[in-house]
């Protein structure tokens, strides 16, 4: 804030007062004439900061003006300004004397006080606000007064007391942006983040250049649950500035939001400008990664890595996305030697997590419960490690275990609303699947049905419940509930899509495209969608090159997704190209080595190439992973083949 409009408007009645005197003009003006003389040059000494010089011609004009409390008031600002805090604060309450009912004085002291560095710097604050608080009783409309006196009531912590003074303060002045700064965060103290919004978007309405301003409300636009107000405001200050922290914070939020592509942008030229600053590699890693590039992502990671090669978060991502990439092994090394270095609890913990995921995605079912039990040693309540347990025990033939550990969480929830268990909607959809898997599908369908009229949000519970009803291949009651479901959540894009997929399980093949080209229509990327609708037309070789168009789009979309690598190998060899459908098969195996399909159509594609040895080890593998009649789909073939094998030895 700036003090010069106060001292000029002090001056302006010094002058004439020093002319005018009290009513005696020409009796007076020898005297008053040399004050004034020796005032002007002790300003401009002081204008020059010689400050000495100033201090000796004002003391020579006072004497020739005894009586003058703007006088003394100019004197103690000079004094405070070359250091003589102590002459300062005697010459103000002098000229208090002089004029009881003046506020300049007051507000000097209150100036002086506020800036004071003393062993008790609490009782010179309290001074100060005294003093600020006299300016405004002798003067209401006092502005500068009113805005250091809000802002020491902020650092004495009296937050409502700010609030108040810096209310009245923008009243006479509503263009000055760093008032509403200063109120806002007196609500954030008071837990008024709504009023400290409202504050800090007036402030930004005056100046869009204030720094501290837009972080604060972009901070509060997160933590009130709006990222899409605070990446407007983020987005609409990059128009005025360059700071790479406001860039970084919108580039978070785009990919929070899933614009992954904006926030790559952002991100790569923050890391030319910052190469070898962690956080902003591995953000830039995670949005290449939910862009579905991870080979990118990893290169990102190995770079980063090369100037600190033991940095556990770069190591800890390059792991997750080496096994994205297909490279389990390698990336189960690199957490193990992780796990090593660790001495963190925490980390270890994190690291187990991890590990016990990626062997359960390798089939390694005992070493996954291993793990997830020492997990859960470690935290007992971790509800989120004990339901994973209960996977992996089901993955490794323990159902019955499985089972008895999805009950236990169920119990523990139930009492409580979902908005009071925020994971009971998980709890629940477990045990339904442990009993489903058990063969108890009526009581899984119940569990389902009583949890879908308590929950006031039950959508992933019907969809489970369809999903457990095409498990047992009841197609209409899947279609049934799944109906009862879009009723309740008609624009569900979920609802929709498993809807298509019952309609394709009970053969019903226009229906089901109808479906999905309804939802491409409004989400036409949605590369499920076109997988799905692709591999359904590829696997009945119908309209080859449309179904090939389709795939091929999820591909782009997710390069490394595995089952839509092996839907593209798979219409490749239905259109007879067969080495294009071997490379894509193979890379879609090196993705999802436990997919029973992968190896099956491998078996056909060797079969038909008559490479017959590595069509029945593909096929055996299949065998070993198929379930139901998948398996003895496979059997059959696996059987013919030997056959066939056998008669020509």
């Amino acid at each position: 804030m700036c003090h010069n409009g106060v001292r000029m408007k002090r001056l302006a009645v010094l002058i004439l007062f020093t002319f005018l005197g009290s009513g005696n003009f020409f009796a007076q003006t020898p005297d008053l004439a040399g004050s004034y003389y020796h005032f002007s040059l002790a300003k401009m000494h002081e204008s020059r900061q010689e400050y000495r010089e100033a201090i000796s011609e004002f003391e020579k004009a006072i004497p020739l003006d005894p009586t003058s409390g703007a006088l003394r008031v100019e004197f103690a600002e000079t004094l405070w300004e070359a250091g003589e805090n102590k002459r300062a604060v005697e010459e103000c309450q002098e000229a208090i004397k002089l004029d009881p009912e003046s506020s300049a004085p007051h507000f000097l002291l209150g100036r002086i006080y506020s800036t004071l560095r003393t062993a008790d710097q609490a009782q010179a604050l309290d001074q100060a606000i005294e003093e600020f608080e006299r300016t405004i009783e002798l003067e209401p409309d006092h502005s500068q007064a009113l805005y250091d006196l809000g802002r020491l009531h902020l650092a004495k912590k009296h937050y409502q007391k700010a609030v108040d003074i810096l209310d009245r303060f923008s009243q006479l002045q509503p263009w000055i942006s760093q008032a509403y700064l200063l109120k806002a965060r007196a609500h954030i103290e008071l837990n008024q983040n709504q009023e400290a919004i409202e504050s800090l978007e007036r402030s930004f309405a005056y100046d869009e250049t204030n720094l501290e301003n837009l972080k604060l409300l972009g901070n509060l636009y997160e933590q009130a649950g709006q990222p899409e107000k605070a990446s407007e405001l983020y987005s609409r200050s990059l128009d005025n500035m360059t700071d790479p922290d406001i860039r970084f914070r919108l580039a978070l939020l785009l990919t929070d939001q899933n614009q992954f592509v904006e926030a790559v942008s952002i991100l790569q030229e923050l890391v030319t400008a910052f190469p070898k600053n962690v956080r902003i590699n591995i953000s830039l890693a995670r949005a290449l990664r939910g862009n579905n590039k991870h080979a990118e992502a990893a290169e990102v990671i190995k770079k980063a890595l090369q100037d600190d090669p033991n940095h556990y978060r770069l190591n800890f991502e390059l792991a997750e996305l080496l096994a994205l990439l297909g490279e389990r092994q390698e990336a189960i090394e690199r957490f193990l030697h992780l796990r090593d270095m660790s001495e963190s609890n925490q980390r270890i913990n994190a690291i187990d997590i991890s590990l016990a995921l990626l062997y359960q995605r390798t089939r390694q079912f005992d070493k996954a419960v291993e793990l997830f039990q020492a997990v859960v040693r470690k935290s007992p309540d971790d509800e989120i490690s004990r339901l994973r347990l209960a996977y992996a025990l089901k993955d490794a033939g323990r159902l019955q275990e499985a089972l008895s550990l999805s009950e236990q969480l169920l119990k523990g929830s139930i009492a409580h609303t979902y908005e009071e268990q925020p994971n009971k909607t998980y709890l629940v959809v477990a045990h339904a699947q442990m009993l489903s898997a058990d063969n108890q599908l009526e009581k899984a369908v119940t569990l389902l049905n009583n949890q879908i009229a308590e929950s006031s949000s039950p959508e992933e519970l019907y969809l489970a419940a369809s999903q457990l009803y095409v498990d047992h291949e009841n197609h209409k009651e899947a279609e049934r509930m799944i109906r009862e479901g879009m009723f309740r959540f008609p624009d569900s894009e979920k609802m929709r899509f498993q809807l298509g997929a019952v309609y394709e399980g009970q053969g019903k093949l226009e229906e089901t495209e109808a479906v999905f080209q309804g939802i491409l229509k409004s989400h036409p990327q949605h590369a499920g969608v076109l997988n799905y609708l692709g591999y359904m037309l590829a696997d009945r070789g119908l309209r080859l090159l449309e179904s090939l168009d389709y795939i091929s789009k999820a591909v782009e979309i997710e390069p490394h997704n595995g089952a839509y690598l092996d839907s593209l190998g798979w219409v490749y060899f239905k259109l007879n190209q067969l080495e294009l459908a071997e490379t894509n098969l193979l890379l879609a195996l090196r993705l999802s080595d436990s997919d029973p399909t992968i190896y099956e159509h491998l078996g056909d594609l060797y079969s038909k190439l008559k490479q017959y040895p590595r069509a029945r080890t593909y096929y055996r593998q299949s065998v070993s992973l198929a379930e139901n009649e998948e398996q003895e789909k496979v059997q059959k073939k696996l059987t013919d083949l030997e056959l066939l094998l056998g008669n020509k030895l």
